[in-house]
């Protein structure tokens, strides 16, 4: 039975709190209930490492792999074949396991419930489950998801960083180790360690649940008494307490570390600062980080920028609030070699100045106002409110403290706005845990060309050590493996999932309606009418399809350029404080794309928000920073290069399969091909040889400028300009202020559409394209694409193709390429705009392998459920409750490429109508053109790209 110790208003989440204790377990539980219909649920343990052997994270992977009530192989993937549900996951944190989900289907909720539940109370841990996500060694090599992902994750700059940071600040205790595995040591976890850390970790009493949304708690706590608490035993509730991991005898250190061959340095200095359970600490470290490191005009951040020591912020710089203490980290990627003491004095120095001098006054105000501006918004965009609230709760609940400390965001806020009032908070704060604290790291991570066969000869050295041993799987585990793997789940089994069908769901489509007024200036303003409280959401897209070809490769330069070069009134850093005391978020970018008749739609979009209070002054702002930009110092222009090639470096990363896919599909349209130009690996390849010619020389800053201040004018002017609003304002009253703010602007030609779309010829057409085409970077696993262009003729042939592609990724795909081969993701998706069918893999260990299932995938007998189950995916994802800033982006989408709800309704139509022998159809109309119609984009370690000598490689300017 559970018993109710709090109840708590919370206005600010318009409901009430009600935390739970369980009189026989200890089992805590804490519920916010109000009316929000994306309901959130987060079952979480304690789950400090003992070593770095990643039992955390494979316990995370395989709770999810059957349990008492539900025997399948993979509830997860099972459930997600027919759940409209917003979010599902399952995390390791260092010190924490979560398994958060959320759905606006009560019904679908309560499916997802009784999953989880008896997956973290009841698994079946199966030895073949452990062998499958975890490690297992058959056929003399190492293999398993989680060991395949931690080899990708290993093989990043940022990841040795990260690691190493981490390891040196906290040694000693648990958060030394690498919850998510070391790859050198994963393969000595033994199953039987496995379960006895199952054993300790997944007691109810160390379990905490949270709770989010209109839910009847009782409904819920009824099920965990019945099913599973009843006659448990009390057992060890794990409370890591922040107190304990100050590490005050720590003094000042210095480490140095190898990564995969490269051409960048980083040396990052950390501290240890103050308790991580201590929600105004933990606000305190956060806003210090937006004063200093918060955008490129921030002190810190442009200290760094202009030192000479290094070319870029290193992008772990910050602070990590889930840290049981704060840390304090500034660095430089790119650093100069050998100049580690002038890095630490240069930071320290700085922070020196910051604590002697003060911070700028106007910069604090205006990180406190934003923070202001985050209370007042409706959330609702990236994570569910739910599950991002519960992360809150999180930092001082899984520490022995209440819940409620961590998600009152008011009470905290007020609590810092008078301390600063006070006067010099934040020096002292500085003062205190930086310059009079010893507990504090030199870190500098350098590449080694040997680090990867370093590493695959430690584990190959491991593998016959192992072998030696004895130690290896026997030859009958490996036959009831291979068993498990390709033995489907029985009838019976799969009928214990509980499925949602298109009967469950709603028949309404949403619509957006947007107002046209035609302004006096000729630019087109579109009102979309939407409550949210008290902010304006402000988007301005500028029609760039008049732009030659190497205008179009300068424009990504240019938008970064006007955002980080200040204007001729205001310098980079007045600029930057402004932005923040003005308005919620402002950012620029260029777009590619097609509207629903094909034609292209090229564009440079803005997107401002702020408080109705502060409209007039943050749209003159944003006039004139798009009017009167000031492209006159170098540095800055610098700086903006360095910025960009720093993202690229580290979206290869992380991001790969977007990247490659961005490039496979580049070769069949002008505007998949300025995607490419804009956004993927030739925009990289342009802006690292443009930084190779102003080194050299070939080309000035001088000129750059020009030529920048040339396209701008071409860019931003009132014809080639529609603005859109989404507000709750008055509709007269906005024409008004927007008419004023398009007159800033001006007029500017006619925009024609440029040559670049006419010249445009298809390479696969004329048989000019060389592909496969192989992209490398120093170490990691592949990111594969496979774009195949198809001819839709009708409406029909399109929702078709989009249903096939989320029956192969839920089904086969996931099954061959995921289960069987051990790639860490792998989807198949339409663009619609652009008649393609796209595969492709992320953090792949296998290249032949996946193109060789990507064919047969099309040939695969398609099953009636499955497509059934698809339908309810696709609606699921259309009924998720939206933000006011979602709605209001999505009114702006529409209008942009003239998507009406007609259109919409009649997709919905056709889905809810489509039969096996549609898809089928379609299936073999991609079929019929793969071999002659398609592209492929491989991205892999070097070592990946030597297996695959006859395809054409080219490295990566890493």
């Amino acid at each position: 039975m559970f018993d109710l110790i709090k109840e708590t208003p919370m206005p600010e989440y318009e409901g009430t709190s009600f935390h739970y204790v369980h009189q026989g377990t200890g089992m805590e539980v804490f519920h916010i209930r109000n009316s929000n219909q994306e309901r959130c649920c987060v079952f979480m343990f304690n789950t400090p490492s003992e070593d770095s052997k990643g039992v955390a994270h494979i316990l995370e992977h395989t709770v999810l792999c059957g349990s008492r009530r539900f025997p399948v192989k993979d509830p997860f993937s099972q459930v997600l074949l027919s759940s409209p549900n917003t979010f599902l996951n399952a995390i390791t944190f260092t010190d924490k396991t979560m398994y958060p989900f959320a759905s606006p289907l009560k019904k679908d909720f309560d499916i997802l419930f009784d999953i989880y539940s008896d997956a973290v109370f009841d698994p079946l841990l199966r030895k073949q489950s452990f062998y499958q996500e975890g490690i297992r060694s058959f056929e003399g090599k190492y293999d398993g998801v989680v060991f395949n992902e931690m080899c990708g994750g290993r093989s990043t700059e940022d990841s040795v960083v990260q690691a190493n940071l981490t390891k040196e600040m906290f040694c000693g205790t648990p958060y030394e180790f690498d919850s998510g595995g070391d790859p050198y040591c994963i393969p000595d976890l033994t199953y039987e360690e496995y379960l006895e850390r199952y054993r300790k970790w997944y007691s109810p009493s160390n379990c905490r649940l949270f709770l989010f949304g209109d839910l009847d708690t009782s409904e819920y706590l009824d099920k965990l008494e019945e099913r599973y608490l009843n006659n448990r035993q009390k057992g060890e509730k794990i409370i890591p307490k922040s107190e304990n991991y100050l590490q005050e005898q720590l003094k000042p250190m210095r480490v140095k570390a190898t990564c995969p061959a490269g051409d960048s340095r980083s040396v990052v200095l950390t501290w240890l600062t103050s308790c991580g359970s201590d929600p105004l600490e933990v606000l305190t470290a956060s806003v210090l980080v937006d004063i200093l490191l918060g955008n490129p005009g921030a002190p810190l951040y442009k200290a760094i920028m202009e030192s000479g020591l290094g070319e870029d912020l290193n992008p772990l710089s910050g602070t990590d609030v889930d840290s049981p203490v704060l840390t304090f980290s500034a660095g430089f990627s790119h650093a100069k070699e050998g100049r580690e003491d002038d890095i630490e004095a240069f930071l320290i120095d700085q922070i020196k100045g910051y604590v002697r001098d003060g911070l700028p006054e106007d910069a604090v105000k205006a990180a406190i106002k934003r923070l202001e501006f985050k209370i007042q918004e409706i959330p609702g965009d990236g994570l569910p409110f739910g599950i991002a609230t519960c992360l809150k709760a999180a930092r001082c609940w899984l520490r022995g403290q209440d819940p409620e400390l961590g998600v009152a965001n008011i009470s905290r806020l007020e609590r810092l706005k008078a301390k600063v009032a006070q006067g010099r908070y934040f020096e002292s704060w500085m003062d205190r845990y930086l310059l009079q604290n010893d507990r504090r790291c030199l870190l500098t991570v350098e590449s080694d060309d040997q680090y990867d066969e370093k590493f695959q000869a430690s584990l190959q050295e491991k593998l016959e050590m192992q072998r030696a041993m004895g130690l290896m799987a026997s030859e009958e585990d490996r036959l009831a493996y291979e068993n498990f793997v390709n033995t489907p789940d029985s009838p019976e089994a799969l009928a214990t999932i509980e499925r949602i069908t298109r009967e469950d769901l709603p028949r309404s489509i949403k619509s957006y309606h947007n107002n046209l007024h035609k302004l006096a200036t000729g630019a087109r303003l579109y009102t979309y009418n939407v409550f949210t409280r008290g902010i304006v959401y402000l988007s301005l897209a500028f029609d760039t399809k008049g732009l030659s070809e190497s205008e179009k490769r300068l424009l990504p330069l240019l938008v970064r350029a006007m955002q980080m070069c200040g204007t001729k009134r205001l310098d980079f850093t007045q600029l930057s404080t402004q932005i923040k005391m003005l308005t919620g978020s402002f950012f620029m970018y260029p777009s590619a794309g097609a509207d629903r008749h094909h034609k292209p739609v090229s564009l440079v979009v803005v997107k401002a928000k702020m408080l109705e209070s502060d409209l007039v002054d943050a749209m003159d702002l944003v006039a004139e920073l798009l009017t009167d930009p000031d492209f006159s110092d170098f540095s800055r222009l610098k700086a903006s290069l360095s910025d960009m090639i720093t993202e690229f470096e580290s979206g290869y990363t992380y991001s790969g399969n977007s990247y490659a896919v961005m490039n496979a599909s580049s070769i069949f349209s002008a505007t998949a091909m300025e995607s490419e130009i804009n956004m993927g690996t030739a925009q990289w390849f342009y802006l690292s040889a443009l930084k190779k010619d102003l080194e050299e020389g070939e080309t000035t800053w001088k000129s750059l400028s020009a030529s920048l201040t040339k396209l701008w004018s071409k860019v931003f002017t009132q014809r080639a300009m529609k603005v859109h609003v989404g507000s709750e304002m008055d509709e007269d009253k906005l024409v008004q202020i927007v008419s004023i703010f398009a007159d800033k602007f001006k007029v500017g030609k006619f925009v024609r559409t440029s040559s670049y779309y006419r010249n445009f010829k298809n390479p696969t057409a004329v048989g000019s394209v060389d592909r496969p085409i192989v992209y490398t970077v120093p170490s990691g696993p592949a990111f594969n694409a496979l774009a195949v262009h198809f001819v839709r003729t009708t409406e029909k042939d399109y929702v078709a193709s989009a249903l096939l592609s989320s029956v192969l990724s839920s089904g086969y795909l996931w099954n061959t390429v995921r289960g069987v081969n051990g790639a860490y993701g792998v989807e198949s998706h339409v663009d619609g705009m652009e008649d393609l069918f796209v595969f492709s893999t992320y953090r792949d260990p296998g290249v032949k392998q996946s193109f060789k299932a990507f064919r047969e995938a099309l040939s695969q007998e398609l099953d009636e459920d499955e497509i059934e189950y698809a339908i309810v995916t696709i609606i699921g994802r259309e009924i998720r409750p939206l933000s006011p800033q979602s709605k209001s982006s999505e009114a702006f989408r529409r209008m942009l490429y003239g998507m009406g709800s007609g259109l919409y309704l009649r997709r919905r139509r056709l889905l809810l109508q489509m039969s096996r022998s549609d898809l089928e159809a379609s299936a073999a109309k991609i079929a019929a053109v793969m071999d002659k119609d398609s592209s492929v984009t491989i991205v892999c370690g070097s070592d990946m790209a030597k297996k695959l000598k006859s395809l054409k490689t080219i490295a990566l300017p890493v």
